[in-house]
């Protein structure tokens, strides 16, 4: 069947009024659509339709059926929604939701011409949420239970859009996989897609699973922290070879501000072999939600994706009021702000992976104490102390080791220095008895210090027969369990 029909802005697609044309690549157009309905009901969409040639290979329209239909059960908010399959006139379209806001690449492109790059903790954010509608993809299954297997295959700067509300969506699932495997198979070894994110055994022709998607996002934090791919040439057959024969630099060769801890999660989404790479995306999210925790302040983990995306793109019409009345608004001081309150440490499943430098061991609960308002400077990151051996436990004088220089505020006014001191404040009665674990648990504290792992283990594990319902010793004692058990007793 012939593709006759040709779109042009304010042509009629069927009961869609095309108004102007957003994207065209080497398999397919994306158009901004308009369609209208009774009571005055009027929606925007986006059409995309399959270029003529690809319309006349069965094969190709087969599988492009085939994969939309099974892309438009998906309903995830991190998932671009799909309305409708259809045909018209010869042509082969999908309509779907219209997203109203920019790609990574249309972010990255904007923040290159002012001399600036997409800011990490933005970008993990970003790619946070695109890993957990990946998760909910590659595990949906039939209504009897059966696993449909699904893999985007194209996950990309240009297929990650973050919305001036402040969603984000990841777009195209199903197409390229059904464009990938028409083309393979009508012409056996041809690729098709973009092949700097591909993985090493796409690009080999054998069999892919969900571990090429995470190869993908991996290819995309590297390129956007970095600067550059992980590999780079001027023609295309040297950019596969390198893929598959080649070794990617440590990202810190071209961004050497980049976390440690970062740079090893990339290399690690990046590994050649599928089997060394993270099995699951959401083992790759709980590992970046552990950075995030690590590496930025409450408030910017806080700030709302929409803010920064109008701020960036302040020229847009596609701004909501609502977003433009909050920007408008000073932000109010929030307590996290001006309150030192550390978030319950957690740790990477990847543990073996990490130093003790990137490990935080849970202190013991202390009894109740007044909080202390603390006014806290700026201060470089590569200044904090972020090393288990130094973590104090939580007093007045802990904020001053964290976070040199910092001003200790009181939270009520200062009395003149003409009265006389107040009288302090009764004490708390004691407890009964200490309880019997904690000189324990500090004692081994002190050892961990001191890089005696093996007696610090034992009186922990001690301090956990002598408190068997406390979780906070618990938790720390199986923690230091695997690390001993995965560096044969002798970490790093």
């Amino acid at each position: 069947m012939l593709a006759s029909t040709t779109l042009s802005p304010g042509h009629t697609f069927g009961r869609y009024e095309v108004l102007t044309r957003i994207a065209s690549g080497g398999m397919a157009e994306v158009w901004l659509a308009h369609v209208t309905g009774v009571a005055g009901f009027e929606k925007q969409l986006v059409i995309k339709t399959m270029l003529p040639h690809l319309a006349e290979t069965p094969d190709m329209v087969r599988l492009f059926i085939q994969e939309a239909t099974l892309a438009a059960r998906l309903n995830h908010p991190n998932l671009v929604d799909i309305f409708e399959l259809g045909e018209r006139d010869g042509r082969y379209f999908i309509a779907m939701e219209y997203v109203p806001g920019r790609t990574l690449r249309q972010i990255s492109a904007r923040l290159k011409r002012q001399g600036q790059a997409i800011p990490p903790w933005f970008l993990l954010r970003v790619l946070d949420r695109v890993c957990e509608g990946l998760q909910y993809a590659h595990d949906y299954a039939e209504a009897d239970g059966r696993p449909l297997n699904l893999v985007h295959r194209d996950v990309s700067p240009e297929n990650i859009m973050v919305s001036f509300t402040g969603s984000v969506k990841l777009v195209d699932f199903g197409v390229a996989k059904a464009t990938q495997a028409g083309r393979a198979a009508s012409k056996p070894h041809s690729l098709i897609g973009k092949y700097s994110y591909m993985s090493p055994e796409a690009v080999e022709g054998k069999p892919i699973d969900r571990r090429a998607d995470i190869y993908a996002l991996g290819v995309v934090l590297y390129e956007l922290l970095a600067g550059t791919r992980p590999f780079a040439a001027p023609e295309e057959f040297a950019i596969l070879a390198q893929i598959v024969e080649g070794a990617p630099k440590d990202p810190r060769v071209h961004a050497p501000q980049l976390p440690d801890m970062l740079a090893r999660i990339i290399m690690k989404a990046i590994s050649r072999a599928p089997a060394d790479r993270y099995q699951e995306v959401h083992e790759l999210a709980e590992d970046l939600r552990h950075l995030m925790r690590l590496q930025y302040s409450p408030a910017l983990l806080q700030k709302p994706l929409a803010h920064s995306l109008s701020e960036w793109f302040s020229d847009s019409t596609e701004i909501p009021t609502s977003v433009k009345k909050q920007l408008s608004v000073p932000p109010r001081p929030s307590r996290s702000s001006s309150v030192l309150e550390p978030e319950p440490p957690t740790l990477s499943h990847n543990l073996a992976e990490l130093s003790l430098a990137d490990v935080h061991i849970e202190e013991v609960p202390l009894p109740p104490r007044a909080p202390a308002r603390l006014s806290v400077p700026r201060v470089p990151r590569s200044e904090l102390k972020n090393d288990i051996f130094a973590i104090r436990r939580p007093s007045p004088s802990a904020a001053h080791d964290l976070f040199p220089g910092a001003r200790r505020t009181p939270m009520v006014a200062e009395r003149p220095a003409s009265l006389p001191p107040p009288p302090p404040p009764p004490s708390p009665p004691l407890p009964a008895r200490q309880a019997p674990g904690a000189e324990l648990f500090d004692r081994g504290l002190e050892l961990l210090r001191e890089r005696q792992y093996v007696r610090a283990f034992e009186l922990w594990k001690e301090a956990v027969q002598r408190e068997p319902d406390n979780r906070s010793y618990q938790t720390n004692l199986k923690r230091l369990q695997k690390l001993l058990d995965e560096s044969g007793g002798n970490p790093p």
